[in-house]
């Protein structure tokens, strides 16, 4: 099987790529990991990119009428999200990149609400010839200008005992 054939279907391996060379790369979440160990490949391979992305924190808090007292603060409250295991993923992500964890979780959630980008998703069918799966696709329109972010896209295949469960 090609990669060009899995990439429409779930099953793939963990050096699957998506077709082009202009597309981004394909990581593998294995959720049967421990929370912190999840996502250590992709913030290795990243971790400069994702610390130069301290000064875009200060550039958004710059725009804030009270850009050091929500630095301040940010320290004291963005500890954890929601959840614990998606804490527990924050904490793993801070760990392997050397961020702060108040700047992960700053990343994970202000981001979205200060830059207006725009995302959504959809119910799709297979790409592959026979159309046979059908999926949901979460999408980002990037409608921010904010160019460090754009060297971070990449596609995730969440699995679960070896199977894909979300792409």
């Amino acid at each position: 099987m090609s990669d060009t054939d899995r990439a429409g279907s779930f099953q793939t391996n963990p050096n699957f790529r998506l077709p082009s060379d202009d597309e981004p790369p394909v990581y593998q979440i294995d959720l049967s990991l421990p929370p912190r160990l999840r996502y250590h490949k992709i913030c290795s391979d990243y971790r400069i990119e994702i610390g130069n992305l301290v000064p875009l924190y200060d550039e958004v808090l710059k725009d804030t009428p009270f850009p050091r007292f929500l630095k301040f603060m940010a320290k004291l409250i963005l500890r954890r999200i929601w959840s614990t295991e998606e804490s527990e993923e924050i904490r793993g992500i801070a760990d392997a990149t050397g961020l702060a964890r108040h700047l992960v979780v700053a990343f994970n959630t202000f981001l979205d609400l200060f830059s207006g980008c725009t995302s959504g998703g959809v119910r799709v069918n297979d790409t592959g010839d026979k159309c046979e799966t059908e999926g949901i696709v979460h999408f980002r329109g990037l409608d921010w200008d904010m160019e460090p972010l754009r060297r971070l896209i990449i596609c995730v295949e969440y699995i679960r005992n070896d199977d894909v469960v979300a792409r």
